[in-house]
C-alpha cells in the first residue's frame, strides 16, 4: 500500500492533489476559528475550552497563505505571479515585524484586539494574542511560498522550499504532539502557547509545501522510487512512527493506578514489541514479494532476450544471402551458412581466410581501396566478382559498415546478394534493344527520317493530310525552315538528345494544320550516329477525351467536398470560370412549390439577375428545362429567348446545360463569353451538368436527411425530458427552443388551458417585449382563442389581412406569419401552441407534419405534468396516513404498558438526534424513526400476565419476553412499507459482544440504527422511574454507559452519544 501511495506522489497530478488538500485543510481550520469568533462559539477556535483559541491574524494568515498555495497553478496566478510574490513578502515582514515586538517589548501589532478586542486569560496566557512560535513560523512558511512564486524552477529551490516545509511540518506536529500527551513545552512552554488548531494547520501547511516543492525534493526522493532502501524507508518509517507515537500515548491515556508501575512497563513493553515484530513481518514479507517480483520480471527478461536472439540466429543462419563479420583487414571472423552454397567452400575453410582469396584474379588488387574507404567513410557498397571453389564467376552485389560500439577492435558487418542472373539478363535485354525499337517505331503513323542538323531526308507517304507542309516543301528544307522559331528549337534540342543518348525519347506537342489544331505523340529513336526515326500519331480526339475528364474528375472532386448546396455553387462557378475561360457563369434553379424559375447564383455580368424570378416556360432558362437539351448562341443581341439583353456588358455568346437528374430537370447551367462558342465547349458543358445536377440533388438529400435526422433527435430530445423531468415549465422551454430550431421560425409560444374559458401563457421564446409573457386568452378570442374553440390547426400567411385579431402587442412584435395548433391529449385540449414569422412563410408537407409531431409531444408533456402532481399529491396524503397510523401504534402500546409511558416518544427523539450526529443520511432518518416508534410492537405478542408483572420474572417468562423482537419482525415484516425499519425493532437487543437476543449478532453485525437506539434506549430506560425502582442518577447512568462500551453498546456511538449528552 505504501508503495503505491508513493508511485502515486511520483507524477506531478498526484502531487498537486496533496498540495491542494493541504490548502483546503489550512483554509477549513482557519475559517472555522473565525466563525468562532464571529459566532461567539469559541470551540470551533480551541476545541475544548481550556485549551487557547486560534487567533484571529492567525486564522487571516493562513487563509491567505493556504489560498496561495490553493492558486500558484491557477492561470490568473500566473498572469499576477510578481502580486502573489509581493503579498507573500509582505505576510513574512508583517510576521516578523509582530515577532521582534514580541521579543523586544513583549508588544502586539496584530489586528486582533481591534477586531475583537477581549481581556480574556486561558491558563494565565491572554487570548487573540499571536504566538511568538506562530509569528516565527509564519515567516517561514510565507518564505516559502514566495519561492513557489518567484524563484526559478530548479533542484535548489525545490530543496529550500521542501526543507521550509519540513521546518512548518515539525514544529505543527510537535505542537499537535505536546497537546496529545499534555506537555505543555511542547506547543509553547512559557511563551503565548500554539492553539492546537494552529498547530493542525501548520501541519497541513508544511506537508503541502513539501508536495509543492515537486517530485524532485531531497525529502520525496528518500521515499520514491524502485530501490531497496526507498522500499523499506517508506514501509518502516512510517509504521515506526506510529507505533512509538500510539505506545506513548496509550501509556499516558491508560496506565492503571492499582497495577504495580513496573509490571505494567514489563507488559506493555512486551505487547508493542510483539506488535512491532508482527508489523515488521508482515511489511518484510511484502518487500520480499516486491523483490521476488522484480527478481521473476529480471528472469523474463533474460528469457525474452535469449528468445530474441534464437529468432535473430534463426534468421541469419537461413538466409539465402551471404551475411558475414570481417575484421578490418579483411578476415572472415563469422559467416552465415548461405557462403557453402554461394561459394562451394565448407564453413571450416572460410572462418579465418581473407575475402580477397575469393575474389577473380584481376579485382583482387582492387580490395586494398575497398578497405580503405571502409576504414576512412565507415561503410561501402558496390559490386563484388567472385569466383567460387569450382571456378565459376559470379556477380555480388554488397553493402557493408562498420561497428565500434562496445567492440575492443572495431568490425566489418557485411551483407551480399547475388546478381549474377540479373546482370546476365540485362544484357540480353540491351542486345536486342535497338532490334525491338525500329520494330515498334514502324508502326506509327507518319514517320520521317531527320538528321543531326535537323534537316528533313526521307518522309514515308502513309498519311501526307497529317503533314505540317505538303512532302516536296519538307524534303531538304531544315526545321528552322518549316516551324516557328520555338517550335523548331524544341524540335533541335530533342534531336540532339536522342543522338547523343543514343534512347529514344517521346513527345507530345500542338500544332495548327490549316484551320485545325492538331495533337501528337511523337517517338524519336536514333537510327544511326547522325539520322533519327520520327514516328508520329495524332492524338487530337484523345486530348479532347482528356480535356473533358479533366474537367469532369476536377469538378467532381470538387463538388464532392462540399457538404451543402451553398457551398457548391459558388465552387461549381468557380470551376466552370476556369475550365471554359468564361467572363460570367450563373446557375438558375426550379422551384417546386410553383415551378417558378429563379437566378440562385451569378457571377459577372450574370450577377445583376440574382434573384430574379421567370415564370414556367419563359426565357432561355424556361426552354431549356422544357426541352432537357442545351441551348447556345453566339449571337445573344439578336436571340429572342434571351429576355435580360441590358446586363450583357459585352457578352456576346452563351450556353446553357439542363441540370437533370434522375428524369428530373432541377435547374439551368450558364456560362457566357465575348469569344464563341464551339461545340465541344456544349459537350463538355452538358457533361458538366449532369455532374453537377446528381451533386445537387445529393446535397439537396443530404440536407434533407440532416434535417430530418436533427428533428429526430430534437424529438428524442423532447421524449428524453418527458421521461426524466415532471417539471412543465423546465420540460415546455426546451419543446419551444427545438421548435424554433427545427422550424426555422422567429418566435413560439405556448398557451395552457387553465379552465374551461381561459388560455394562459407558460412558455415562449423570440419575442421582443415581455406583454406576450402576460397572455390570458379567452376561449374563442383571438388567433389562440379560435384554435382552442375549432380546435384545428390555422395558418395564417399575412397577419395584417386578417381582422379577427387586432392585438396592439402582435403589432408590435412585427409578426406577418402564424400558426396555431391545438395540443390534445386523450382527446382533451391541452393548450395551444403558437408559431410567428416576422416575413411570408411557404411550408411543406414535411414540415407540417413535423409541426404537428411537436405539438403532440407538447400535449404529452403537458399531461405527464399533471398526472405527476395528482399523483405526488396522493403520495404525500398517504405517506401522513402511514406515519399517524404508526405514530398511534407506539400510544397504544405506551397505553398497555403504564410503566413505560412516554417511553418511546423520548427515546425516538434522542435515537434521531444521535443518528444525526453520527452523520446518517437524512433519507435514513424516517425509517429510524418509524422502527424506533415501532421497537417494542412485538410485546404485543407477550401475555399481560408477564408484561404486566411487578415482581422480577422468572426465566421461563423471561424467555417469553425475550421473544418479542421476533415478534415485532413477524408482525411488520408482510408490511412493504416498513421493511427499511424493521432493523431496529428485531435487532435493538443485540449486545456489541455477541450476547444479546434473538440472534446473538456481534459488533458490524448488528444494523447501525439499532446500534444507535440501544444506547438511547438503555439510557432512557435507567433515567425514568420504574415501579420496581427509582430512576438512577445522572453521573451514574453517564458511568453505567460508559462500562457498557465494547460490552452492550458500540464505543464509537459511546463516544458520540457522551458528547451530545454533555453538551445538553
Amino acid at each position: 500500500m505504501v508503495k503505491t501511495d508513493i508511485s502515486k506522489i511520483k507524477s506531478g497530478s498526484a502531487l498537486q492533489r496533496v498540495t491542494d488538500l493541504c490548502a483546503w485543510g489550512v483554509i477549513l481550520l482557519a475559517g472555522l476559528a473565525l466563525l468562532g469568533w464571529l459566532s461567539g462559539v469559541r470551540l470551533l477556535a480551541s476545541v475544548l475550552l481550556d485549551y487557547i483559541p486560534m487567533a484571529v491574524s492567525t486564522a487571516i494568515s493562513f487563509i491567505i497563505v493556504g489560498s496561495l498555495l490553493l492558486w500558484r497553478r491557477h492561470s490568473w496566478a500566473v498572469k499576477h505571479n510578481f502580486f502573489l510574490a509581493t503579498v507573500c513578502a509582505l505576510l513574512a515582514v508583517f510576521h516578523f515585524v509582530n515577532l521582534l515586538s514580541y521579543l523586544i517589548s513583549n508588544g502586539n501589532l496584530t489586528m486582533d484586539t481591534i477586531l475583537f478586542p477581549t481581556n480574556e486569560l486561558v491558563q494565565a496566557f491572554p487570548v487573540n494574542r499571536i504566538s511568538p512560535i506562530s509569528g516565527a513560523t509564519f515567516f517561514i512558511s510565507a518564505l516559502a511560498v514566495y519561492l513557489l512564486f518567484r524563484a526559478q524552477a530548479s533542484d535548489g529551490t525545490a530543496h529550500s522550499t521542501a526543507l521550509l516545509g519540513l521546518i512548518v511540518f515539525g514544529v505543527g506536529s510537535i505542537s499537535v504532539m505536546g497537546y496529545l500527551y499534555g506537555t505543555p513545552l511542547l506547543y509553547g512552554g512559557p511563551t503565548i502557547p500554539l492553539a492546537l488548531t494552529t498547530a493542525l494547520a501548520f501541519t497541513f501547511l508544511g506537508a503541502g509545501l513539501i508536495a509543492a516543492a515537486g517530485a524532485d525534493n531531497f525529502i520525496l526522493r528518500l521515499f520514491s522510487g524502485p530501490l531497496l532502501r526507498a522500499r523499506l524507508l517508506r514501509t518502516f518509517l512510517p509504521i515506526s512512527v506510529l507505533l512509538v507515537l500510539a505506545q506513548g500515548y496509550l501509556h499516558r491515556r491508560f496506565e492503571p493506578e492499582n497495577i504495580n508501575p513496573a509490571l505494567w512497563d514489563a507488559l506493555e513493553s512486551v505487547v508493542f514489541a510483539l506488535l512491532m515484530g508482527s508489523a515488521i513481518m508482515m511489511i518484510s514479507r511484502v518487500v520480499a514479494q516486491s523483490v521476488d517480483r522484480a527478481q521473476v520480471e529480471q528472469q523474463r527478461a533474460e528469457d525474452d532476450l535469449r528468445e530474441s536472439e534464437a529468432r535473430y540466429r534463426d534468421l541469419v543462419e537461413n538466409s539465402q544471402d551471404l551475411i558475414c563479420i570481417h575484421d578490418m583487414e579483411g578476415r572472415l571472423l563469422t559467416i552465415n551458412p548461405a557462403a557453402t552454397r554461394l561459394l562451394g567452400y565448407d564453413l571450416r575453410e572460410l572462418i579465418g581466410s581473407n575475402i580477397r582469396n575469393y575474389l577473380v584474379p584481376e579485382m583482387r588488387e582492387r580490395f586494398t581501396s575497398y578497405l580503405h574507404q571502409i576504414k576512412q567513410h565507415g561503410a561501402a557498397s558496390g559490386l563484388l566478382f567472385m569466383q567460387t571453389k569450382s571456378g565459376e564467376r559470379r556477380i555480388w552485389e554488397y553493402n557493408n559498415t562498420v561497428r565500434t560500439e562496445g567492440m575492443a577492435e572495431p568490425i566489418v558487418r557485411g551483407m551480399a546478394h547475388d546478381i549474377t542472373e540479373r546482370k546476365l539478363a540485362e544484357k540480353k535485354l540491351a542486345a536486342s534493344e535497338s532490334e525491338l525499337r525500329a520494330l515498334f517505331a514502324a508502326m506509327h503513323d507518319v514517320v520521317l527520317i531527320i538528321d543531326a542538323d535537323g534537316i528533313y531526308r526521307k518522309i514515308a507517304p502513309t498519311n501526307p493530310g497529317l503533314l505540317y507542309k505538303p512532302p516536296d516543301e519538307l524534303l531538304g528544307k531544315s526545321l528552322a525552315d518549316v516551324f516557328p522559331p520555338r517550335e523548331a528549337d524544341q524540335f533541335m534540342s530533342v534531336t540532339r538528345e536522342v543522338l547523343t543518348t543514343g534512347q529514344s525519347k517521346q513527345i507530345e506537342y500542338q500544332l495548327q494544320i490549316g484551320e485545325a489544331l492538331y495533337w501528337f505523340s511523337t517517338n524519336i529513336t536514333p537510327m544511326s550516329a547522325d539520322m533519327t526515326v520520327w514516328v508520329a500519331h495524332d492524338i487530337t480526339n484523345r486530348k479532347q477525351r482528356e480535356r473533358e475528364l479533366e474537367a469532369i474528375a476536377a469538378i467532381s472532386l470538387a463538388l464532392r467536398a462540399a457538404p451543402t448546396r451553398k457551398e457548391m455553387l459558388p465552387i461549381l462557378l468557380d470551376q466552370l470560370h476556369s475550365l471554359f475561360r468564361s467572363d460570367s457563369e450563373a446557375i438558375t434553379l426550379l422551384d417546386p412549390l410553383n415551378n417558378d424559375t429563379m437566378l440562385e447564383f451569378g457571377r459577372g455580368a450574370f450577377a445583376a439577375a440574382n434573384g430574379t424570378r421567370l415564370p414556367a416556360g419563359q426565357g432561355v432558362s424556361g426552354l431549356v428545362i422544357q426541352s432537357g437539351k442545351p441551348y447556345w448562341s453566339n449571337d445573344v443581341q439578336h436571340d429572342p429567348n434571351f429576355l435580360r439583353k441590358d446586363i450583357l456588358q459585352g457578352i456576346h455568346a452563351f450556353a446553357c446545360a439542363p441540370l437533370s437528374s434522375h428524369e428530373a430537370t432541377l435547374g439551368v447551367l450558364w456560362i457566357g463569353r465575348v469569344t464563341d462558342i464551339i461545340p465541344t465547349d456544349v459537350r463538355v458543358l452538358v457533361a458538366i451538368a449532369d455532374i453537377a445536377a446528381t451533386a445537387i440533388q445529393r446535397a439537396a438529400l443530404h440536407e434533407q436527411t440532416t434535417k430530418q435526422l436533427e428533428r429526430m433527435t430534437a424529438l428524442r430530445t423532447i421524449d428524453a425530458a418527458i421521461s426524466n423531468s415532471f417539471d412543465m415549465r423546465v420540460t415546455l422551454n426546451l419543446f419551444i427552443e427545438q421548435a424554433l430550431s427545427q422550424l426555422n421560425v422567429h418566435a413560439a409560444s405556448i398557451l395552457i388551458h387553465k379552465d374551461r374559458l381561459i388560455l394562459e401563457y407558460v412558455a415562449g421564446s423570440g419575442f421582443r417585449s415581455r406583454n406576450v409573457a402576460k397572455s390570458h386568452i379567452r376561449i374563442g378570442e383571438s388567433h389562440a382563442g379560435r384554435v382552442a374553440l375549432e380546435r384545428r390547426t390555422i395558418f395564417i400567411p399575412d397577419l395584417a389581412k386578417e381582422p379577427f385579431d387586432s392585438s396592439s402587442t402582435l403589432t408590435a412584435e412585427g409578426f406577418v406569419s402564424y400558426y396555431g395548433v391545438p395540443l390534445i391529449a386523450k382527446e382533451q385540449l391541452k393548450g395551444v401552441l403558437q408559431i410567428f414569422h416576422r416575413a411570408p412563410f411557404a411550408s411543406d408537407d414535411q414540415w407540417l407534419d413535423f409541426l404537428q409531431t411537436l405539438a403532440g409531444q407538447a400535449a404529452i408533456a403537458i399531461d405527464n405534468a399533471a398526472m405527476f402532481d395528482n399523483l405526488q399529491r396522493a403520495n404525500s396524503e398517504l405517506l401522513v396516513a402511514y406515519n399517524a397510523t404508526i405514530e398511534g401504534w407506539s400510544r397504544a402500546l405506551d397505553l398497555r404498558d403504564q410503566e413505560t409511558e412516554g417511553h418511546t416518544q423520548r427515546v425516538t427523539e434522542m435515537a434521531l438526534n444521535l443518528a444525526t450526529a453520527m452523520g446518517v443520511e437524512e433519507s435514513q432518518l424516517i425509517h429510524l424513526q418509524r422502527g424506533a416508534l415501532l421497537h417494542d410492537i412485538g410485546k404485543m405478542g407477550v401475555p399481560d400476565s408477564i408484561l404486566l408483572k411487578p415482581s422480577p420474572l422468572d426465566d421461563h417468562e423471561m424467555e417469553i419476553m425475550r421473544r418479542h423482537p421476533q415478534y415485532a419482525y413477524d408482525m411488520l415484516s408482510p408490511i412493504p412499507f416498513l421493511h427499511l425499519a424493521l432493523d431496529i425493532p428485531l435487532s435493538h437487543h443485540e449486545k456489541w459482544d455477541g450476547t444479546g437476543y434473538p440472534r446473538k449478532l456481534k459488533g458490524e453485525q448488528i444494523p447501525l440504527v439499532a446500534r444507535i437506539f440501544a444506547v438511547a434506549d438503555v439510557w432512557d430506560a435507567v433515567t425514568s422511574d420504574r415501579p420496581y425502582r427509582a430512576a438512577w442518577q445522572r453521573d451514574k447512568a453517564l458511568a453505567y454507559i460508559r462500562e457498557q462500551s465494547g460490552k452492550h453498546f458500540e464505543p464509537r456511538v459511546v463516544e458520540e452519544f457522551l458528547k451530545m449528552i454533555e453538551t445538553h
